[in-house]
């Protein structure tokens, strides 16, 4: 079994699943996504497209925890960020 927490040294871990769809695109390459999330992964085989969406998860996670204004439909995605990961460490800005 794969998990977030065996790829890149992440500044997050998963507290809870997280649902992640898998399809392969036209030029051959896994994307991975979560529906809640505009947030994709994309690699040659799994190992690379769930490394790819664990990087791209924990950048959008800082990048929402460390900015001031946010619109609505940007505080609901970093509330749901909150729900699936917890900092293993505080975020700075």
């Amino acid at each position: 079994m794969t998990t977030l927490m065996d790829y890149r040294p992440l500044q997050f871990k998963p507290v809870s699943e997280i649902i992640l769809t898998i399809e392969v695109d036209e030029d051959g390459y896994l994307i991975v996504s979560d529906p809640h999330l505009a947030v994709y992964g994309a690699g040659h085989n799994l190992e690379e497209a769930v490394s790819d969406f664990a990087s791209m998860l924990q950048d959008l996670f800082i990048e929402l925890e460390t900015t001031e204004a946010l619109s609505d439909h940007l505080h609901a995605q970093l509330a749901y960020l909150r729900t699936i990961l917890q900092p293993l460490h505080h975020v700075h800005s």
